[in-house]
């Protein structure tokens, strides 16, 4: 749909008496179609304003061309353009909506065009990279690459993890050797990253091979990595990590936080419920929602808990709320786009996993039914898609050790899980990263040596 705008001069010479044709102002026309609209004294007229393609694949271009009359014109997100020629609007992740702005003197006229950009909901493999990883961390970069570090190394087939990193640039769709880490790193059971605000971000842990209590700093603009503070207190694996709004990390089990600007970690109060193996999810206003997780302790040893608490990171306090109703462990945690969590999968009893989903509702605060997956799984990812709608990939299933193949999608309108394309062969560990353009890396994993398996979800 295309909607055009202008200024007041465009509609005083359409609608006015002469007399009130130099009155200053503005207003906006949404439904006139620019051609349509009077130009006086040489204002600003748009005849056009159309793409090439007004629905695309995710991770695609097109190409928009603008017909106008003026002195000069933008589209948001672009840039500059000029009357008559195609600009590419480069990949795009998502639905898009342009704003054509085009000027003459100090009168402007606008026009919108949506672009859709559709999922193909295919996966599709690509070319092996050069290490195979198993247990390895991965995180988007902020240039629109990715990079998957540590782990047990193919290389290093007998190492437990290793320091090796492996950039996936997505434009080629192929991988290049990164930055050794400060240390070793081995992700599902001791090591957690979380994103910075200046697109670094911080992993805090080693792994077997390491001293464990420490944590390092990658430099996206040095494309290196260092060491700052260590931790204060020894954490249970796995612990997880939360980006918090104020640009700290949140690290939960014995909880912590991490200040950038100084490197430090800080202890803080205790969570309600001692736990591990749990999920934590920043929530939109800025509290993070701890979920499940193991908790200890009974006489056969520890079992999954179905207690939730908030962190309220102004405060710094944990407080109950609403518990699950299938307590669990090693599960999913996904924010939706309405601000609602959804809970997937995870393990239930003597390490039997669960196909039982769950949504939190911030404004209860209380889990509500989500229906069931179409397989029982848990350590798998769950990544919100630029559609809102959410994807299951692998995970361990009914046989431990071995990685489900089927994918499933969340449909959050509807309130249901489909199948969705297979990851075949499947690999346990692999690591689901949402890339900038709105396509997602499944990467990695072991058979029973680690893989240089990748595929793309598209």
């Amino acid at each position: 749909m295309i909607r055009f705008y202008s200024f007041a001069a465009a509609l005083l010479a359409a609608l006015c008496l002469p007399a009130c044709s130099s009155m200053a102002g503005s207003d906006t026309n949404p439904d006139t179609p620019g051609a349509d609209l009077p130009s006086p004294k040489g204002g600003p007229l748009i005849d056009s304003f159309t793409a090439e393609s007004s629905v695309v694949f995710v991770g695609t271009s097109t190409q928009l061309t603008a017909v106008f009359t003026g002195d000069r014109a933008t589209v948001d997100l672009i840039g500059p353009v000029q009357s008559g020629g195609a600009v590419d609007t480069g990949s795009l992740a998502k639905t898009t909506t342009f704003t054509l702005t085009v000027q003459q003197g100090a009168d402007s006229v606008q026009a919108q065009l949506t672009v859709q950009a559709n999922y193909q909901n295919r996966v599709r493999r690509l070319a092996d990279a050069p290490v195979g990883q198993a247990g390895n961390l991965a995180m988007a970069l902020p240039d629109g690459t990715a990079i998957v570090m540590g782990g047990n190394a193919s290389i290093f087939p007998r190492v437990p993890d290793s320091l090796v990193t492996q950039f996936f640039d997505p434009s080629t769709e192929t991988f290049s050797t990164g930055p050794d880490l400060a240390f070793s790193v081995v992700a599902h059971e001791f090591s957690e990253a979380a994103p910075l605000a200046n697109g670094s971000f911080v992993i805090a842990e080693g792994g077997i091979n390491t001293r464990r209590r420490q944590s390092q700093l990658y430099d996206p603009i040095a494309r290196t990595f260092s060491t700052v503070g260590d931790l204060n207190v020894f954490h249970l694996p796995p612990a997880q990590a939360t980006a918090l709004n104020d640009g700290s990390v949140l690290l939960t089990g014995r909880p912590e936080i991490f200040a950038p600007k100084s490197g430090h970690w800080t202890r803080i109060a205790d969570m309600v419920v001692n736990r591990r193996g749990h999920s934590a999810t920043l929530l939109n206003d800025g509290t993070v929602l701890i979920v499940g997780g193991f908790s200890c302790c009974t006489p056969t040893g520890e079992f999954p808990t179905g207690a939730a608490e908030i962190f309220d990171p102004v405060a710094q306090t944990f407080s109950l709320t609403g518990s699950l109703a299938t307590p669990r462990a090693v599960h999913a945690a996904t924010l939706l786009v309405d601000g609602r969590v959804l809970i997937t999968g995870g393990i239930v009893d003597q390490d039997a996993s669960t196909s039982a989903a769950e949504i939190f509702d911030p404004s209860t605060g209380e889990f509500g039914p989500a229906g069931n997956l179409q397989f029982a799984r848990n350590a798998h990812s769950a990544i919100l898609l630029t559609d809102g709608r959410v994807l299951i990939v692998g995970g361990e299933g009914s046989t431990p050790l071995i990685g489900v193949e089927a994918t499933e999608i969340f449909d959050p309108s509807s309130g249901t899980f489909s199948l969705g394309p297979s990851v075949s062969p499947a690999f346990f560990t692999s690591t689901a990263t949402l890339l900038a353009n709105g396509k997602v890396l499944i990467f990695g994993g072991q058979d029973p040596f680690p893989v240089s398996a990748a595929f793309i979800f598209e």
